[in-house]
């Protein structure tokens, strides 16, 4: 995912705090230590870990900024349901 949006010129931030940096490193994916709350407009959730999971749609949507429009969160493996974001905020899952 990360590679094909970089393909199309889109500005890639990666945060995972459970992955292996090292490995991270060998796929030339740069991670960050902590995102930026209000500055994202897209927010892909690509991995199931508990420490997502666990905090809730509220928290994992406040990085995304919605001050001017509505934010995307993007939900590859279907996790949360589309009643769990506000209106602002429009939910994709695959």
């Amino acid at each position: 995912v990360i590679h094909e949006l970089k393909k199309n010129k889109c500005k890639i931030n990666v945060f995972d705090p459970i992955v292996d940096s090292d490995e991270a490193k060998k796929e030339c994916i740069e991670f960050l230590d902590s995102p930026k709350c209000g500055e994202y407009s897209a927010v892909i959730f690509a991995v199931k870990h508990d420490y997502f999971i666990d905090q809730g749609t509220s928290q994992l949507i406040r990085y995304l900024d919605l001050k001017k429009k509505k934010g995307v969160f993007m939900d590859v493996n279907s996790t949360f349901q589309k009643e769990d974001f506000p209106e602002n905020v429009l939910y994709w899952s695959f």
